[in-house]
């Protein structure tokens, strides 16, 4: 899997070099709402990001949009009544291709690799490490859309579904068969410096 991240930042450096008529760089923030398929989950943990992008123009359409951010993920399940909180971090790269319908919006999609940089599970104010039960790469694919309001200023949504298994082994609320994904919804505030 480290050399899937490899081979993803590659291509993202790649792509700033080549074809670029224009790039803008940014920054971005907003809400998560995620989840992990095939547990015992009882709802979604929202959760923030917070990072930056670099927007390669191709073209008056096409545009390529390579991203670095902290990403709070996981769930929430209950055992017995009682309460507990999947949280895990990743440092997602996404690395988004976007259409231009018309100069102010856009549809995107593109892959998405993660290394996690922590998992607890969380209980009535204590926490317990559990990053030895979870993988340290993730990989996803991202579906959303951009407005820009104005002057830079603008918003997006994106739904990120998860690939790969994130599951080393079960524990109590990843206890089930198949394949344990991230599952994640973000919505987004960016600037895009010009």
């Amino acid at each position: 899997m480290k050399k899937l991240g490899f081979l993803f930042l590659s291509i993202c450096f790649a792509g700033l070099s080549v074809a670029a008529q224009e790039m803008h760089f940014g920054l971005k923030a907003g809400l998560n709402i995620a989840n992990i398929t095939n547990t015992s989950s009882d709802g979604s943990r929202a959760a923030f990001h917070i990072g930056a992008f670099a927007r390669t123009y191709l073209d008056e359409k096409w545009a390529f949009q390579p991203e670095i951010l902290y990403s709070g993920q996981g769930n929430k399940y209950e055992v017995l009544d009682e309460k507990f909180k999947t949280a895990l971090g990743y440092l997602n790269v996404p690395l988004i291709v976007q259409y231009y319908i018309v100069p102010a919006f856009n549809l995107e999609i593109g892959p998405q690799v993660g290394f996690k940089l922590g998992a607890k599970i969380k209980h009535e104010g204590d926490s317990e490490d559990v990053g030895e039960q979870f993988k340290t790469a993730d990989l996803g694919l991202g579906l959303g859309c951009g407005y820009e309001i104005s002057r830079g200023l603008g918003v997006s949504f994106r739904y990120v579904f998860g690939l790969t298994d994130i599951a080393e082994a079960s524990f109590f609320g990843l206890v089930n068969d198949g394949c344990q994904s991230n599952s994640l919804a973000q919505f987004s505030l960016f600037y895009r410096f010009k």
